[in-house]
């Protein structure tokens, strides 16, 4: 509606004012312009919005890593939070709400979880995508550059593989209950793999001042950076 508005206005303006005087004038979301004189424009054309494809960085290790968290669209963005094998976001994550977490016990859904029906990444994105399992989130920590840094404002870490080839992990925080807990501060997300030992928690990658792999309730809302084959 508002495009079809938008372009019999300007027809309107082509018709009844002198070419010679008018400029097109587009105004960015950012603040900036595209000012175009109105007697260079051949034409007109709104195309439709292109769906999000998500793309994924060498970083030398044995997949490939997501540029962005899934359910973002970019790098700094902190994208959805997920329960451990749950596909989609909510508003309360705690164990009332956890969906494997039954009679007071937690079920068990695998030891690894990655490209079945409960892994979040595959969900949203599709068969090509999948959480990361354990041996690939101690690839990211341990063979790659972790550096505290900013981007547009936003406060995470650059991961830099041995080729040079970086990604940014957001400070997320996570979810516990309807509480986001160290937003700006702390970055957890989630892998696929758990223990047969601990069946109420699952690793993840963690960053509250310091950078490892670590156990956490699977009923928390954490990020998911995703990863493919090469």
């Amino acid at each position: 509606m508002r495009a079809s508005l938008f372009l019999f206005s300007l027809c309107v303006l082509l018709n009844v004012c002198p070419v010679s005087a008018q400029n097109l004038v587009v105004y960015r979301t950012d603040g900036t312009q595209i000012v175009v004189p109105i007697d260079e424009i051949d034409s007109l054309c709104i195309t439709p919005e292109q769906p999000f494809e998500p793309t994924a960085v060498d970083l030398g290790l044995s997949v490939l890593w997501a540029t962005c968290n899934v359910g973002a669209e970019k790098p700094t963005q902190v994208g959805d939070y997920f329960a451990w094998g749950e596909v989609t976001g909510k508003d309360e994550y705690s164990e009332d709400s956890y969906t494997y977490y039954q009679n007071g016990a937690y079920e068990h859904i695998g030891t690894n979880i990655c490209s079945t029906q409960y892994d979040a990444a595959r969900a949203v994105w599709g068969s090509d995508w999948r959480m990361p399992n354990l041996i690939e989130i101690n690839e990211l920590l341990n063979k790659c550059t972790w550096t505290a840094t900013t981007q547009k404002g936003v406060a995470g870490y650059t991961v830099t593989g041995s080729n040079g080839n970086s990604i940014f992990l957001p400070s997320a925080g996570c979810y516990q209950g309807t509480t986001l807990m160290g937003a700006g501060t702390e970055g957890y997300y989630w892998s696929g793999s758990t223990t047969t030992t601990e069946l109420s928690s699952a690793y993840n990658i963690n960053f509250s001042g310091y950078t490892g792999k670590w156990m956490a309730s699977r009923a928390y809302g954490f990020t998911i950076r995703a990863v493919r084959k090469k």
